[in-house]
Order: C-alpha cells, then sequence, then structure tokens
C-alpha cells in the first residue's frame, strides 16, 4: 500500500507553486481553493466552474497554447470567486452522511 506521506508532500507542492499544469480535475479544485492559477492539459474539462471563476485555463496539449495559457492565468489577479460548495464549511458532514445514506437529516456535530 502506497504511504500516505507522498499525497501531504503532493498538496504542498501544489500550495506553494507559481502555477500548477495538470490534467486531472480534482487537483483544478484543490488549486482554485488554495488560490493557485492552474492551467489544464486537456481538450475537455469536468469543473467548468474553474475556468468560469478564472482560477484555471483550459489550453489542450499544444505547447503555445500552453504557454499562452500560463502567461494568462498568472497575469490576472488570484483573488477569485470561489465555485459555490468549494469552501463548504459541512462539505465533511455531507459526505459522512452520503456514504451513511443519512442525507438530510440533522448534523453529526454540533457547530456551537
Amino acid at each position: 500500500m502506497p504511504s500516505t506521506s507522498f499525497f501531504f508532500d503532493f498538496v504542498k507542492l501544489e500550495k506553494s507553486a507559481f502555477c500548477v499544469l495538470t490534467d486531472s480535475g480534482t487537483v483544478q479544485e484543490e488549486c482554485c481553493i488554495f488560490r493557485v492559477p492552474a492551467v489544464t492539459l486537456r481538450d475537455t474539462i469536468e469543473r467548468p466552474e474553474t475556468v468560469e471563476c478564472g482560477s484555471n485555463v483550459l489550453a489542450g496539449c499544444d505547447p503555445e497554447r500552453i504557454v499562452q495559457a500560463v502567461e494568462l492565468v498568472t497575469s490576472t489577479s488570484f483573488d477569485w470567486k470561489m465555485p459555490e460548495g468549494y469552501i463548504d464549511p459541512n462539505v465533511s458532514d455531507k459526505v459522512v452522511r452520503y456514504i451513511m445514506g443519512n442525507v438530510g437529516r440533522r448534523p453529526l456535530l454540533d457547530n456551537a
């Protein structure tokens, strides 16, 4: 089984990056939350909300388009508006409820 330290090392790299080049939808979301610009190296996107808010540019695999996308995304403000649901303080509670089949019931933890 792979070490979990790889995940934490990867997240640390993401958080400290100037810009991230990726083909991963999850990385697109993480970079948006970390306020690190991303360039997606695909022709289609599974996280269009990251493009809409300005944290991510879809570049495909053409080297010239990739360079242009990096220049674009790193020259704009990193103060984009987070897509709805990206900073939900109760998301882990919702995930647990979904997994347990208890969607819509009262919260597991008191927010007091």
